[in-house]
């Protein structure tokens, strides 16, 4: 059986690769394994490009396999973090159908014993561990087949980030306000998923990493996947119908010189997919229809990069097919877009989008 193996910390510069050689198994209709064995730690949005990647594997009718890590606190992130239902949501399939049989004894086992001075440096990193432990952070699955499920996800979201204790850790870490991350960031990822009427998943994403607590970084990310096909929803955006945003762009592209772009550049009729990403973002308007409801006001990309950009000076990341584009603040003013192409990308189905805010010292 081809194994993929993934080791250390799992982030997209460990599964970029790792999903490149998928591909050429899934070609084959293979079986592959997944091989998380040695790895020992997580990053969120990594997980869900694994998990996309198994999803499309189960809807070819191709089979993965997966073992779990041995490090205990590796596993025990995996559990709080759901994991194991993420897969279930995705492959359709029972997550003790999916790992290997000689893993089944890690099911049920106790958690691991905290080491020494693992324990919280701080009252905010006190609150931290109790929403971990509550499964505040990681993967939540919608199976959308069931337009119950569909109905009910905005306000599950709502519920999940208007929690008392989570919005004041952020209001502590967050440089902008707090109320933001529900009001624009949350609402807008998740009220984008029902307009994809392809869409059958979702994964939302949550991970939050403290300053001055192990392997910290000062990140608050917030993801999400699904499996919906984007194309008619980027070539709404290219076209734009209300008044444009006067927004500068400096877009950079390996080999090429910076281009600068504005709303009013339009994308030539035969125009690739890449430029198709870079118009979704560059002609966003707040003025844009809404092509669920027909009315003002459907400004998802715009709002997105509006907040996480100039709000929290943070940035947001957008994955689909074979392009990779982030937004961020320009030193010389308005917007800097990186955009990657090309076989060294996994082919990300759906669309993948993540927001990356740092968090203030604690």
């Amino acid at each position: 059986m081809p194994t993929l193996r993934l080791g250390g910390h799992v982030s997209t510069s460990v599964v970029d690769p790792a999903l490149v050689g998928m591909v050429s198994f899934g070609l084959l209709g293979e079986e592959v394994l997944v091989d998380l064995g040695p790895a020992e730690s997580f990053d969120v949005v990594a997980l869900q490009q694994l998990l996309s990647a198994m999803a499309a594997r189960a809807r070819s009718g191709h089979r993965t396999r997966l073992r779990l890590p041995v490090a205990a606190t590796a596993r025990h992130q995996l559990r709080l973090w759901r994991f194991p239902d993420a897969v279930s949501a995705v492959t359709r399939t029972p997550f003790q159908h999916v790992v290997l049989a000689e893993d089944h004894a890690y099911f049920g086992e106790e958690w691991p014993a905290p080491r020494a001075g693992d324990g919280p440096h701080s009252p905010r990193a006190s609150v931290h561990a109790y929403l971990s432990a509550q499964h505040c952070f990681g993967l939540r699955p919608y199976v959308l087949t069931d337009p119950g499920t569909r109905q009910r996800m905005l306000p599950d979201e709502v519920s999940h980030w208007g929690g008392h204790a989570l919005m004041r850790l952020l209001e502590s870490v967050l440089a902008g306000p707090a109320a933001d991350v529900l009001r624009v960031l949350v609402q807008e990822m998740v009220s984008s998923v029902p307009q994809r009427s392809h869409a059958s998943v979702a994964l939302i994403g949550a991970q939050l990493e403290l300053r001055g607590t192990a392997d910290g970084t000062g990140v608050l990310t917030i993801s999400e996947w699904d499996d919906g096909d984007l194309e008619p929803y980027w070539l709404r955006k290219a076209i734009g119908t209300g008044p444009l945003a006067r927004e500068v762009f400096r877009v950079h592209r390996a080999g090429r010189p910076m281009e600068s772009y504005h709303a009013r550049r339009r994308p030539l009729p035969d125009t690739d997919d890449a430029e198709l990403l870079l118009a979704s973002v560059v002609r966003s308007s707040p003025y844009d229809p809404d092509p669920s409801e027909g009315g003002w006001g459907s400004h998802r990309i715009h709002s997105l990069y509006k907040s996480v950009v100039d709000t929290f000076r943070g940035v947001l990341r957008i994955d689909s097919g074979r392009h990779r584009l982030e937004v961020s603040a320009d030193p010389l003013g308005g917007y800097r877009v990186d955009l990657a192409s090309g076989p060294q990308l996994p082919d990300q189905q759906g669309c993948l989008v993540s927001a990356r805010l740092p968090v203030r010292d604690v």
